[in-house]
């Protein structure tokens, strides 16, 4: 041995000299209580590989270390890689989280980090980092795969294999209690002293916590100025979620393509987002509210599938919010009361904090929990009030040729230049009419299309036919539409709402 190797191996070993006694050097001065006690009374490490003579120490002290990192980190599969999971917390909500990182990057944690490597062969290093000891041992942690499943334990067994499920438990225990303020903000604020409308969304918010895994069929949209206390009802459910309530104020963060604080989403709050009349964002908001899985996407890592648990709440001051279909089933929309005196007055919100804070939390968690909902509620769910808010959103939503048809049935006549509904209208007339109207844009659809498109608002049966009676000595190429009667019960029949058409009129239509 020459007087540098000399040199070299007695710096390492003073360096870490008393590395069999501890691991303090790598743990550093923030060593937690029960990782130390773990260390002291970890069992030998039981391995298949052969350890050297003289090496049994070293192979014990590793033993711990991989005990302790395995409290902090995980290999997982996620999609098609390998990666390593880390737990963390969250200092701004305060919660626990995860993380997703490559091998590579658990070793360069750890680089700093050295220990003496006991199955090293006569020609390899003596002291290895600790982020490549730990990922070469058998003891390290792992699992076959993320799931998300609050019907499911934190660490579930599937054929003898582990997961990890992301559901670690909500973090409130119910208890008798008073929440009456926050209650009664809920009856006359949110859903306007509609006690129907309070009675259907009491059992929605039941199904949540009665139900491990339940996934309500139709989110909550609330509509109305600011300063109402729209978001005082979310937050206060979504605290009984803990880690499992998202707050989104970018509509990107919703229906975006990098997803990946949802992957672990009970109730999502989507404060101030709008739809915009996005095509591809309306397919996603769609989706997230009605399908059973859900992709996960992180950024540059491969996407994995959770169950989909999303309950979401949407609040907006806009007047046109979520895309409805003419049928839609997926929202319940609100309009939210706007009462003087909490508009803007923290005085009102003062003693609603003051209740949740004592007790109140427990209390609303009891209140839920306290009666099975029946079959009968749990079916009702997926019956959404007819309101007239999901009224005005069906119109907002509805295409060019639909709102035209809309202005047609509440004024009651075809063409605007007729005196009343007539059985037969010129083909050419009607679509000019149309193609000149502000409901036109920058597209108008061809006749035979647009023929099409109105067809799907026609009574049961009834099929659009082109016809060319004689009128006054012509005989033009026209339409036949059913009385006026008959239509309007088809667009009410189509819509699952009646119409209040002698209200309605013409003057509404402006707005679409």
């Amino acid at each position: 041995m020459t007087h540098d190797d000399d040199t070299q191996e007695h710096t390492e070993e003073e360096e870490y000299h008393d590395i069999t006694g501890c691991l303090d050097y790598f743990l550093g001065n923030d060593t937690p209580p029960e990782a130390s006690e773990l260390l002291k009374t970890s069992d030998p490490l039981e391995d298949q590989r052969d350890i050297p003579d003289g090496h049994e120490d070293e192979a014990e002290t590793l033993s711990g270390a991989v005990s302790v990192l395995n409290e902090e980190h995980a290999v997982v599969m996620s999609g098609g890689d390998t990666v390593v999971m880390t737990e963390s917390f969250d200092p701004v909500r305060s919660f626990p989280d995860i993380y997703l990182s490559s091998f590579a990057s658990i070793k360069n944690k750890y680089l700093n980090r050295k220990l003496a490597n006991p199955f090293r062969s006569k020609n390899q290093a003596k002291f290895r980092d600790l982020g490549s000891l730990w990922l070469e041992h058998p003891d390290r942690r792992e699992y076959e795969k993320i799931i998300f499943d609050p019907a499911q334990e934190p660490e579930p067994r599937r054929n003898g294999k582990t997961y990890w499920n992301l559901f670690q438990g909500f973090p409130i225990k119910p208890k008798q209690g008073d929440w009456s303020r926050l209650e009664n903000h809920i009856f006359k604020v949110i859903c306007d002293s509609d006690l129907e409308v309070y009675k259907w969304l009491w059992n929605w918010q039941r199904a949540i916590f009665q139900i491990p895994g339940w996934k309500n069929p139709t989110a909550i949209t609330m509509i109305s100025g600011q300063g109402t206390g729209k978001g005082t009802w979310a937050d206060y459910l979504g605290a009984l979620c803990g880690q499992h309530y998202k707050v989104i104020q970018k509509g990107n963060n919703l229906t975006g393509k990098f997803n990946y604080r949802l992957k672990d989403a009970i109730i999502v709050f989507a404060d101030e987002v709008t739809w915009g009349g996005d095509k591809n964002a309306e397919g996603v908001l769609k989706t997230m509210v009605t399908q059973d899985t859900l992709d996960i996407e992180p950024k540059y890592k491969d996407s994995f599938e959770v169950k989909n648990c999303i309950n979401l709440i949407i609040a907006s001051n806009n007047e046109w919010v979520i895309p409805a279909g003419l049928d839609d089933r997926r929202f319940c929309v609100l309009r939210v009361a706007e009462i003087d005196e909490l508009k803007d007055n923290p005085e009102y919100f003062k003693p609603i904090r003051q209740q949740m804070k004592n007790g109140g939390l427990e209390a609303m968690l009891w209140d839920m929990l306290e009666t099975p909902l029946t079959e009968t509620e749990l079916s009702n769910l997926r019956k959404i009030p007819r309101t007239q808010e999901l009224f005005k959103q069906i119109l907002l939503s509805m295409n060019p040729v639909h709102k035209y048809w809309f202005e047609c049935l509440s004024r009651g006549r075809l063409l605007e230049s007729d005196a009343d509904w007539t059985e037969y209208v010129s083909k050419s007339a009607f679509y000019a009419v149309f193609a000149d109207s502000k409901y036109a844009g920058n597209y108008i659809p061809p006749p035979n299309q647009m023929k099409n498109t109105l067809q799907e608002l026609m009574p049961k049966g009834y099929k659009i036919k082109q016809y060319r009676p004689r009128i006054g000595g012509a005989r033009p190429d026209c339409y036949k539409f059913p009385s006026l009667n008959d239509c309007r019960l088809a667009f009410e029949s189509k819509i699952k709402m009646p119409v209040n058409w002698e209200k309605e009129g013409v003057t509404e239509t402006d707005e679409l």
